[in-house]
Order: C-alpha cells, then sequence, then structure tokens
C-alpha cells in the first residue's frame, strides 16, 4: 500500500488547478461571442433610431423655418403669388437646399421635401406641424382637404411604405 502524504497531496491539487484555469471552453466561448453579438446589435439598433428620430426634428425645424421666413419675406404682400425657389432661397439657412421648397398662390404655398426615407416620412407624417400645415401629399397619394394632417400611423404607413424613400409636399395655408 501506498501512503499519501500532505506534501504530494498539494502538488498533485495544484497539477490539477493549471489544467482546470488553462481556457475557456469550446461552449463557453461561443456564450461569450453570442453575449458579445447582441450587445453589438443592441447597440446599432439604438443609434440608428436616435440617428432617424434627430433627422425627423431637423426636417420639422426646417419646414418651421421655411414657413417663417416665406411669410416674413411676404408679409406686406396679400398673397404669396409670385414666390419662387430663387426668391427665398437667400432667406434661408445656408445648410438648407433651396430647391426643397415649393412655388405659392395668393391662398399659401407648398414645401417639398425629396428621397424622405420610409420610417422618417412616417414619423412626419404623424407629427402635428401646427394649423398652418393644411394639406399633405406623399409620393403619388393626394392629401385630404377635409382632413390635413397629423395622418393616422396607418394612413402614414400606406403613404409611405415600409421601405425606400419619397417625396412629402407640405401645403401651408397663407
Amino acid at each position: 500500500m501506498t501512503s499519501i502524504t500532505a506534501n504530494s497531496f498539494k502538488v498533485r491539487a495544484r497539477a490539477t488547478a493549471r489544467r482546470v484555469r488553462r481556457g475557456l471552453s469550446l461552449i463557453e466561448a461561443a456564450a461569450v461571442l453570442g453575449l458579445l453579438m447582441l450587445v453589438v446589435a443592441g447597440a446599432m439598433l439604438l443609434y440608428q433610431n436616435a440617428s432617424t428620430n434627430s433627422r425627423v426634428a431637423e426636417s420639422a425645424s426646417q419646414l418651421a423655418t421655411i414657413q417663417q421666413n416665406i411669410r416674413s419675406t411676404y408679409a406686406g404682400s396679400a398673397g404669396f403669388t409670385g414666390l419662387q425657389n430663387s426668391t427665398i432661397a437667400n432667406t434661408l439657412p445656408a445648410k438648407m437646399n433651396a430647391g426643397n421648397t415649393g412655388g405659392g398662390t395668393d391662398s399659401g404655398f407648398y414645401v417639398a421635401f425629396t428621397g424622405v426615407p420610409a420610417e422618417a416620412c412616417q414619423k412626419l407624417a404623424t407629427m402635428d406641424m401646427g394649423r398652418a400645415i393644411v394639406g399633405l401629399v406623399i409620393g403619388g397619394a393626394t392629401a385630404s382637404t377635409t382632413t390635413p394632417p397629423p395622418f393616422t400611423p396607418a394612413n402614414a404607413q400606406n403613404g409611405c411604405g415600409t421601405s425606400g424613400t419619397t417625396t412629402m409636399t407640405w401645403t401651408v395655408a397663407g
């Protein structure tokens, strides 16, 4: 019979502990990678939503700026007849594309945004832009004259679609 001394037991315990601490098993490594992928996907989704919300807020601000600048330019006039992109381009901030503004009539004017992504279109169509906005045309759809925007979420999704880009044209009363 062989007897085990206290010293030889400690040596064997250390050798076993070294083997256990060598690294992660394949299952542990796969679990860590899976969790890491979930964290990265979540971060990307949050960034995308924040980016879209920022663009929607900027677009709403631009629409308000255009309305304000056109109204102040035509404050002494009876209407908006003769309103052209070139007329209002000088009053807009430099970062705005004057090609996005529309024309005018005696009773109002229109503002068109082109290349609006579907998700942003849906958010803009459901926003309340104020009483001055009397109509909204999305792409080839027609705005109702009796029910001005904001659209219901279902109507906004119908008009904007779920992918691609579209044109949004707001009609602003004079």
